[in-house]
């Protein structure tokens, strides 16, 4: 009988953690900036094809490894939730915050105290709205670009 019952107790609780209410989703994505670094020179060939049978130098073009920096929060998928992440994310851009940690994330040294204060008023006004279990972070999505 014990057994029994901690069974159908153990599947609830995993009933609940696999509801949708439970899920983790992508509940705000913003691309804070984008900005390209580590420059590498174009590939050159060189093939016989010039005239009379001359080498010939062909080269492609620059590349540059282009970084997106996104500003992305996680959170349950429930309605109540990600409309308090909007209005969070409102308040934030609102008193220029979101904008000033997008400029001094480029500047690299006031980085860590400027994330942190985001977060604290992010975070502060998720928790007066009642609104909890988010995380947040930034993402830098890179890939090469010519």
């Amino acid at each position: 009988m014990k057994k029994m019952m901690m069974t159908t107790v153990l599947s609830a609780v995993m009933a609940a953690i696999a509801s949708p209410a439970f899920a983790q989703a992508e509940l705000y994505n913003q691309t804070l900036f984008v900005y390209d670094d580590s420059w590498q020179p174009p590939n050159c060939q060189v093939t016989n094809d010039g005239f009379l049978g001359l080498p010939s130098v062909t080269c492609g073009n620059v590349r540059a490894l282009r970084h997106e920096m996104t500003l992305v929060v996680k959170g349950p998928n429930d309605q109540y939730v990600r409309s308090a992440v909007n209005g969070c994310m409102q308040e934030a851009a609102g008193a220029g915050v979101v904008a000033g940690l997008a400029a001094v994330y480029t500047g690299g040294v006031a980085m860590p105290a400027a994330w942190g204060a985001f977060q604290s008023y992010f975070f502060g006004c998720m928790s007066y709205k009642g609104a909890n279990a988010v995380s947040i972070q930034i993402d830098d999505r890179s890939h090469w670009v010519e």
